[in-house]
């Protein structure tokens, strides 16, 4: 039997670090956009997770238990998402090192965006304007600790749509007449 969860792990991984990399290279502000990071890339990640377990069911003649179902569904997590952070760690480490300072910049707009928005109150703003300080001072390279870390977070919640997945296509087998007879005699 094919192991589906590597193809469509391996395949997934692959489709979303080009997504990442069309949008950095068409303009590199779109890889923190809310659509390819929050949307995008989440619903892909489950249409994969989808296509292995029913691949992998049909395999088993149609039926399978949710233990059939999970390993293929994880594994795809696992795959796509060590793609996915290893091209992340790439990207910003040897293709553009001043990504960090993109990323830095892009949050600090958004949360002068965001006060704005709400006319907060000055003990709000003053309040806003320490932690925009904090975030200006903060270190926010991509080390390879914080890949594997970020890695390591994904793979764990990987685990909760792949159950999902796995509980939504289990099929038992309907139990026949011969089963019931055959363990009526044991």
């Amino acid at each position: 039997m094919t192991n589906h969860g590597i193809r469509f792990g391996i395949l997934c991984g692959v489709v979303s670090i080009v997504l990442v990399y069309i949008a950095y290279f068409i303009n590199p502000e779109y890889i923190y956009s809310y659509i390819l990071t929050m949307l995008a890339h989440p619903i892909f990640h489950v249409v994969c997770m989808v296509l292995a377990v029913k691949a992998t069911r049909s395999d088993l003649g149609g039926y399978a238990t949710f233990k059939d179902l999970i390993k293929p569904a994880f594994t795809v997590a696992i795959l796509t998402n060590l793609i996915y952070y290893l091209g992340y760690y790439v990207l910003y480490n040897f293709v553009d090192p001043s990504l960090p300072e993109l990323e830095k910049q892009i949050a600090i707009e958004a949360m002068d965006s965001m006060a704005e928005m709400f006319s907060l109150p000055d003990d709000a703003m003053d309040q806003m304007e320490e932690e925009i300080d904090k975030l200006e001072a903060m270190d926010n390279t991509y080390t390879i600790a914080k890949a594997m870390w970020s890695y390591l977070l994904s793979v764990i919640w990987g685990f909760v749509p792949a159950a999902i997945v796995s509980a939504i296509f289990k099929k038992t087998r309907p139990l026949s007449v011969y089963d019931e007879t055959v363990n009526e005699a044991s």
